[in-house]
């Protein structure tokens, strides 16, 4: 058998600030971003594919859209491009090392991750859920009724299932239905 990486991008716009940054980023502001995920993996002789990619889409499509048109902050903790592919990478793909998330913020800047190891727990705590007490206040749409607390617990349990589904889809997959990708 072949071994191809394949990859697919996906676009989400959205704000953040990084209250850390030296620079103007430490004020919110907002990207149009682009996800890319690459894949590598063995050709299956029986589709011709590495992963089809429509169902790359179908298990990323949770994700991208929890991330559309939010604001980052309020679903991880310090949300810098690479802490974004981190989190996606780690939770998402479970570090998967035949997997790369890169998250382009601007036309001249991204960051992709890479299996190269490292101190996960300091990771981990850049890519937590924030506790809704360090996020606001600030004003949520009326349906919400001004509670604020609720809507940022809501967008939390969103992002949860967004990457628990991703996980177990990705799992599932590599074991169930023959994507052809191969373990280093």
């Amino acid at each position: 058998m072949v071994t191809m990486t394949i990859s697919k991008r996906y676009t989400f716009e959205a704000a953040h600030r990084l209250p850390r940054h030296p620079g103007k980023c430490k004020h919110l502001h907002g990207h149009s971003y682009e996800l890319e995920v690459r894949i590598r993996g063995q050709v299956s002789l029986d589709t011709g594919f590495v992963l089809d990619y429509g169902e790359l889409s179908r298990i990323l499509k949770p994700v991208v859209e929890c991330l559309d048109h939010e604001y980052l902050n309020v679903l991880i903790t310090y949300p810098s491009a690479e802490v974004i592919a981190w989190c996606i990478w780690y939770y998402g793909f479970d570090l998967d090392p035949n997997v790369t998330v890169s998250v382009r913020e601007t036309v001249r800047t991204s960051c992709s991750t890479f299996d190269q190891g490292g101190d996960i727990e300091q990771m981990e705590r850049l890519a937590r859920m924030p506790d809704p007490e360090t996020v606001g206040p600030f004003p949520v749409s009326e349906e919400w009724n001004g509670d604020w607390t609720s809507f940022v617990l809501h967008r939390q349990i969103r992002w949860k299932g967004a990457l628990e589904f991703l996980q177990e889809a990705w799992m599932e997959g590599r074991n169930a239905y023959g994507t052809g990708l191969s373990d280093r």
